[in-house]
């Protein structure tokens, strides 16, 4: 790649993090007024996009929301990092299941959930699992047997090499709501501040658990022996089934330290 073209990629990934949440992108550190003012400079003297006009990326990348995930500090440069070695196959999946009728329901940084009406499970497609911590996530959960409690159920992951890459595919529980939609008034929310609090060490909120909630107080200290009290715990990786139970879907931003390529299988 010459010199002109990286200058043209690095000035795009600062205003695309621009478009994408502007004051969270300051208040992060992530981009400042004059590193917009120059990348905005730089794109409309390359011709490559207008004054305050989203940016042209490539299909995986879509402007209008395609795989868009939150704008939070985490998320916003890995959805925007434009890497030659990403993997089609990830795209022809997601074209072929969307042909049979699938549906997209939700995203992250690394993936899309796709279903289908009616149906209780729903597929999970990780575009880079090298990079997300997902995948240890679900093998720890299953070893100490918190898959279809506190940890999503999933039926199957398996590792679809592509190339040089490839991408991760689940097939999984289909969970009712994200606390995005689940009213404050809910139970759910007080389990979730009650075990956030006891990952950071508050005995109260820990006896509370104990009480009212059987099971929660085991698993976030155990959560916290083996990834530590830090992780990604906004409303999206947190859900609900229909019956109200509390489920963490996807708290780990990091990259994986276990074997990404490991099949994964229901008992």
């Amino acid at each position: 790649m010459n010199k002109n073209k990286k200058q043209k990629l690095k000035a795009a990934k600062q205003l695309q993090i621009w478009f994408m949440g502007r004051p969270k992108a300051m208040k992060e550190g992530l981009i400042s007024v004059a590193g917009f003012n120059k990348a905005k400079k730089a794109l409309e003297n390359a011709k490559i996009a207008k004054p305050f006009k989203p940016i042209i990326l490539p299909k995986m990348f879509k402007a209008d929301g395609g795989d868009r995930p939150c704008s939070c500090s985490q998320c916003a440069p890995a959805w925007i990092k434009i890497r030659r070695e990403e993997p089609n196959g990830y795209f022809k999946m997601r074209e072929w299941l969307e042909r049979k009728g699938f549906k997209k329901l939700g995203s992250g940084a690394y993936g899309i959930v796709l279903g289908k009406d009616n149906s209780d499970k729903v597929i999970k497609l990780i575009r880079d699992p090298r990079r997300d911590g997902w995948v240890e996530y679900v093998q720890w959960a299953k070893q100490n047997k918190y898959l279809g409690t506190f940890a999503p159920r999933v039926d199957s992951y398996k590792f679809v090499k592509d190339g040089n890459a490839g991408f991760g595919m689940a097939v999984m529980e289909r969970l009712d709501k994200t606390f995005h939609s689940v009213p404050r008034e809910h139970d759910a929310h007080f389990v979730q501040e009650a075990m956030l609090h006891t990952l950071k060490g508050n005995e109260l909120a820990a006896k509370f658990l104990a009480l009212h909630k059987p099971g929660a107080e085991e698993f976030i200290l155990s959560f916290r022996e083996k990834f530590g009290d830090y992780g990604d715990f906004h409303s999206g990786n947190w859900m609900t089934r229909k019956d109200g139970s509390v489920v963490l879907i996807d708290p780990l931003s990091r990259p994986g330290q276990t074997n990404y390529k490991e099949r994964i299988k229901s008992n």
